[in-house]
């Protein structure tokens, strides 16, 4: 690694002054520094055709790219070429077996660290407008009056992101705070009262909760994050021991 340091230092040594200061006042040499780790950890990996061609495949399979045509529209989407794809496969694919040499030791730790928004819930869920409205509903529900299908339909909004009334099963990335709280806080089978979420009054109901389990598909997004987090310690390391190289007004 010091190799690539000393290399990233000679490089920023022969910028212009102004092309490097322009590149620290838009706050660029982060990002710069990082793909430039990137850059030089995954291409000394060599990895046999076959492994990578199955890379290629398994891909497809998960994106359910099945003919040229289905290859096309989803390369159009993407505003990707067919190298570009390839190149990004591969790059992932050399990323996860550096990640899996050597930060290997770390991947149980960093999933029980995580575990709580990877494992699946599924909910219930009623958004409404009026707080008094939110209670008669909830009420509606708790007495057995009524349920979430029937309430969905008539009085939720964005009920058709919402099909039947019913979220999920989705992990808790990405989930607003407050409903994510509620959640991890909640039995399976409790309604839980309305609580207010910016503007809307929120009921939801705690249908189904999934463990997430240590599997090849979460080892590879662990270790994707385990990486992510390698090259920003490695970024940071980099600024600090450079500081005289790095910094407003040094050369």
């Amino acid at each position: 690694m010091e190799e690539i340091k000393l290399k990233i230092r000679n490089y920023l040594i022969t910028l212009n002054p102004d092309i490097l200061n322009s590149i620290k006042f838009g706050n660029m040499l982060p990002l710069l520094l990082k793909n430039f780790f990137v850059y030089e950890i995954v291409k000394e990996i060599k990895l046999e055709n076959t492994y990578y061609e199955n890379e290629i495949k398994n891909f497809y399979l998960d994106q359910k790219i099945s003919n040229k045509e289905a290859l096309l529209n989803y390369l159009r989407i993407k505003g990707l070429t067919i190298k570009e794809l390839h190149n990004r496969i591969l790059l992932n694919l050399k990323i996860y077996n550096f990640a899996k040499r050597n930060l290997g030791a770390q991947l149980k730790e960093h999933f029980l660290k995580r575990k709580e928004l990877l494992d699946k819930y599924t909910f219930n869920i009623l958004r409404v407008k009026d707080k008094d409205f939110a209670y008669e509903l909830y009420f509606q529900l708790d007495n057995k009056e009524s349920d979430f299908l029937k309430i969905s339909e008539n009085h939720s909004f964005y009920s058709d992101l919402y099909p039947k009334g019913i979220y999920g099963p989705k992990n808790l990335e990405g989930i607003n705070p407050i409903i994510r709280n509620k959640l991890l806080n909640s039995d399976v089978g409790n309604l839980i009262e309305p609580f207010q979420v910016d503007e809307w009054w929120i009921i939801i109901k705690l249908l189904e909760k999934k463990d997430a389990k240590l599997d090849n598909q979460t080892s590879r997004i662990m270790f994707s994050e385990l990486f992510e987090n390698y090259i920003k310690e490695l970024v940071k390391t980099f600024i600090e021991e450079n500081s005289n190289l790095v910094d407003f007004g040094t050369q």
